[in-house]
């Protein structure tokens, strides 16, 4: 999508902050990820008796938490980033070139089944 914003300095600064929360989110699942992992290999780990709160699972749950808490965070506003980057790109568009895709998009889409039982996309147009 780069080439196409190369112009449009918001709409590029809206991408690398939609890019930066991307980064984020998937460093935090790795965190949870790895958090339980830990957690699962210390309660694994003795031959005995199963230990599901001993310190070091404290820690690992902690850190799961917290991971977790981030993620409430980081996911918030991740998606209104890449979407703020397409407005400021369609708001440097002149209204000429927007117009002809507004005519030729469809006005119904649907499912539909084909005579051998497989689905098929449906599209439908009013031509005025």
């Amino acid at each position: 999508m780069r080439p196409y914003l190369a112009g449009n300095t918001q709409a590029l600064e809206h991408l690398n902050s939609y890019r930066r929360q991307k980064w984020l989110f998937l460093a935090e699942r790795l965190t949870f990820v790895g958090a339980l992992g830990f957690y699962g290999q210390q309660v694994l780990a003795d031959e005995g008796e199963q230990r599901y709160f001993s310190n070091p699972q404290k820690v690992a749950i902690g850190v799961a938490a917290a991971s977790l808490l981030a993620n409430v965070f980081i996911s918030r506003n991740t998606n209104t980033h890449f979407q703020r980057a397409v407005e400021a790109h369609n708001a440097s568009w002149p209204a000429a070139r927007g117009s002809l895709f507004q005519r030729v998009a469809p006005t119904a889409v649907g499912l539909t089944a084909a005579p051998t039982g497989q689905p098929q996309l449906a599209l439908r147009w009013n031509l005025h």
